[in-house]
């Protein structure tokens, strides 16, 4: 009888097993490389699909306290002026960034304080909005006041 010869290296499964693995981490490692890359243009898609989810849902049911138009304009205000920034500010954006992540897992239900954390957010972020506010928030007792921020406030 002819004896087999012994085979050399590893076995069939555990080579296709290596060459997954490897693709995968290329493809973790490409991933990684590209949203570092795209990083504020992914921040802004991020931001203005929340807002615009706001908008529409603001638009179809109203909250009780909370102007729509204005909260609109604010919203639109921000969205033109972040769109064409050349670079984004990231300590001036995390209360943004807070708030946008409670809204967007709120599944598109928004309450006045939700809505009131991201107008603060966008009024944190470019000042100048802060116009608008007096009218977003209405004077009655079921309104949420929206305070003014200034930069010592916003860290704390």
């Amino acid at each position: 009888m002819t004896e087999q010869p012994q085979k050399q290296g590893m076995p069939r499964g555990c080579v296709i097993g290596l060459i997954v693995a490897g693709a995968l981490l290329l493809l973790l490692i490409a991933l990684f490389v590209v949203c570092q890359i795209y990083q504020d243009d992914l921040i802004k898609f991020t931001i203005n699909n929340t807002l615009g989810g706001m908008r529409k849902a603001l638009a179809t049911t109203p909250i009780s306290g909370i102007e729509t138009a204005s909260v609109d304009s604010i919203a639109v205000g921000f969205s033109s002026r972040f769109d064409t920034a050349t670079a984004i500010d990231y300590n001036r954006l995390e209360p943004l960034v807070v708030a946008v992540q409670t809204a967007a897992t709120s599944g598109g239900k928004f309450d006045s304080a939700t809505v009131a954390s991201v107008v603060k957010g966008l009024v944190h972020y470019y000042p100048d909005l802060d116009r608008f506010v007096a009218k977003s928030i209405e004077s009655d007792s079921t309104a949420v006041a929206i305070p003014p921020i200034d930069s010592a406030s916003a860290l704390e």
